[in-house]
């Protein structure tokens, strides 16, 4: 397995580490094993995809602490839906699997119970 430099992406053979857990990269930043090998950070965010989750939970967030009428809270579900359909066509499958499964739990738990205009 190579362990790579964070700041320049030399790569290193991991026999080099067999005594030491450090090494100096050529670009002068030390490389340690431990961080090097240890699993990659999430994949960086799209802006819409970083949108997409700010509006889920905070839609999500309507649903559970305020008082909105159900049919503005299915109004809003349907804009956010037409939103990702506009901005990520490739991830409506996984908006219906995580988001709208998500608020159709909800839904059953009986959120909609505590509604004022049930």
């Amino acid at each position: 397995m190579a362990v790579t430099c964070p700041r320049c992406g030399a790569r290193f053979d991991d026999t080099l580490f067999a005594y030491e857990r450090t090494v100096r990269c050529d670009c002068g930043t030390l490389v340690d094993a431990r961080q090097a090998r240890s699993p990659r950070s999430r994949r960086r965010e799209s802006p819409e995809s970083a949108e997409l989750r700010r509006r889920g939970d905070a839609l999500t967030w309507t649903i559970l602490y305020s008082d909105l009428p159900r049919v503005d809270v299915d109004i809003a579900i349907h804009r956010l839906r037409d939103w990702v359909g506009r901005h990520l066509p490739d991830r409506m499958d996984l908006f219906e699997m995580v988001w709208a499964a998500r608020w159709d739990r909800l839904r059953a738990q009986g959120w909609e119970h505590r509604r004022p205009d049930r």
